[in-house]
């Protein structure tokens, strides 16, 4: 009786983990293709409406814009704000605005509240 409880034990073992491999390629897929189907929800900490003007300016000196308006505003409101770019390449250009000292990212959350070093 207990190599039977054994044997489902492993073979179900066995299927969460096929299950979990074929999410992950799921996942690196998606952030290859640069596509996301997460959707944002709203922050409970209100943000002054910032009209960012996709056709002037650089990606990163927009960012910079932002966050000099709303310090301490977080990662997943800028995405709203930065509607007009894709998600992949906010985050590539916070991760070097972060990387170069220019801003600072801080865990809060499930998100990053940014800052500017200044």
């Amino acid at each position: 009786m207990g190599w039977i409880a054994l044997l489902i034990l492993l073979c179900s073992g066995a299927v969460a983990w096929r299950w979990l491999v074929q999410v992950e390629k799921e996942i690196r897929s998606e952030i290859e293709t640069g596509s996301s189907a997460t959707p944002e929800t709203e922050s409970d900490q209100p943000v002054r409406s910032v009209p960012v003007d996709v056709a002037t300016g650089t990606l990163a000196e927009k960012i910079v814009d932002v966050i000099r308006q709303n310090p301490g505003v977080l990662q997943k409101e800028l995405y709203a704000r930065l509607s007009g770019y894709d998600r992949r390449q906010v985050q590539k250009e916070l991760l070097d605005l972060d990387h170069s000292g220019k801003i600072c990212r801080a865990r809060s959350g499930s998100t990053y509240k940014l800052t500017l070093t200044v």
